[in-house]
């Protein structure tokens, strides 16, 4: 058995990438920290986290960025209701792949704060790509692809995520030092879609020689 990464092409997410200004202006997020997340959320997400840590720094101006759509959007507007934080929330609704890079390029901190432990998730790839700090669950399938400390930072249970969480948005040195880590893990592992046709190539080739 062979397990081969998802990944990103490298045309639609170049390098370096482009802050998109536009995408700030839409959804007025100029002074605010972005904590961003991709995907068809879910209530297993556990983004709650993040809008219980928003609410616990009033002071802050962390804002939700959640790109995307999904089953866990009730809930999650639900509780920033509860918390009375709705104004620190933003959900965009579904966004097509080729806006993706620009919707993501607004990002101060990527978050993939739960994953199912057999998942190589897409979003992540995506995140390296852009020079993105990420904060991701301590868990094996992650860990062939990210290391502690070194290109993102890894949290091992709720308390973990939110002390990780403070540290990442009070560290604007060490967001821009993992962001640009994860993006030389993404090219000296080569986590491109390319590659991979080549890796299952190589593969089928072997075994037909």
């Amino acid at each position: 058995m062979t397990v081969i990464h998802n990944g990103i092409n490298t045309q639609n997410f170049p390098w370096p990438p482009m802050l998109s200004h536009d995408i700030i202006e839409k959804y007025q997020l100029e002074g605010k920290l972005v904590l961003g997340f991709v995907g068809f959320v879910r209530e297993w997400h556990r983004l709650d986290r993040v809008l219980d840590s928003i609410a616990e720094h009033p002071e802050e101006n962390w804002h939700l960025f959640l790109v995307g759509d999904g089953p866990g959007r009730e809930f999650l507007e639900q509780h920033a209701k509860k918390l009375g934080i709705t104004d620190k929330m933003t959900i965009t609704g579904i966004i097509s792949r080729e806006a993706m890079p620009q919707y993501q390029s607004v990002f101060d901190l990527a978050l993939q704060p739960d994953v199912t432990p057999y998942a190589s998730p897409l979003k992540m790839f995506e995140y390296m790509a852009l020079g993105k700090a990420i904060l991701a669950p301590n868990m094996a399938n992650i860990k062939e692809i990210l290391t502690n400390e070194q290109d993102a930072l890894l949290f091992n249970d709720e308390t973990d995520f939110k002390q990780k969480l403070v540290q990442l948005c009070n560290d604007k040195a060490l967001r821009v030092r993992l962001g640009q880590q994860a993006y030389n893990t993404l090219a000296e592992k080569d986590f491109y879609w390319l590659a991979n046709a080549k890796k299952i190539v190589t593969l089928f080739e072997s075994k037909i020689h």
